[in-house]
């Protein structure tokens, strides 16, 4: 099984890379875990039960912007419009943890977390070679929707994987 206790993942949606050039989200995982006969492959597959599709969630460790888990330089300084990088993290914490590396090289970044300056060479950038000009820029949709720019910027390198 993908999780240790049978259990449904808690990130369905979440990806891991299992072979060169082959992604599966971890509801795939869960559904191609029983046929696995191989011991090794076995192990491998709960390893990303636990890891990548949170097959534990109660142990989950929340997402801090500072990738070593230092306090925000600024916590409430406000960087746009009533937004501080507090209420940023607030988000980060409460999202699945296998975007954490997500929030961490884009809203950490831009919140001068000194310990993530290594993540921006790994960073899919919406303006390549720099960072955003306007980080909460808002960005208008054709159905009603909208998110800023750095929202956008996070969801792109959610969707990366791993």
């Amino acid at each position: 099984t993908l999780c240790d206790n049978g259990q449904y993942p808690f990130d369905e949606a979440a990806r891991a890379r299992v072979s060169e050039g082959m992604v599966l989200n971890c509801s795939q995982l869960y559904s191609i875990a029983p046929t696995l006969t191989d011991d090794e492959d076995c192990m491998g597959i709960q390893s990303i039960g636990r890891t990548t599709c949170q097959c534990n969630p109660e142990e989950k460790i929340p997402c801090t912007l500072c990738s070593d888990g230092s306090p925000l330089p600024d916590p409430y300084g406000e960087i746009y419009a009533g937004t501080t990088c507090a209420d940023l993290e607030e988000r980060a914490a409460n999202d699945f943890a296998s975007n954490c590396d997500a929030w961490q090289s884009t809203a950490g970044v831009y919140c001068s977390c000194p310990s993530n300056v290594d993540m921006e060479a790994n960073r899919c950038n919406i303006c390549p070679g720099e960072p955003l000009p306007d980080p909460f820029k808002m960005v208008f949709f054709e159905n009603g929707g909208s998110k800023t720019c750095l929202e956008l910027e996070v969801d792109i390198n959610r969707s990366q994987g791993n």
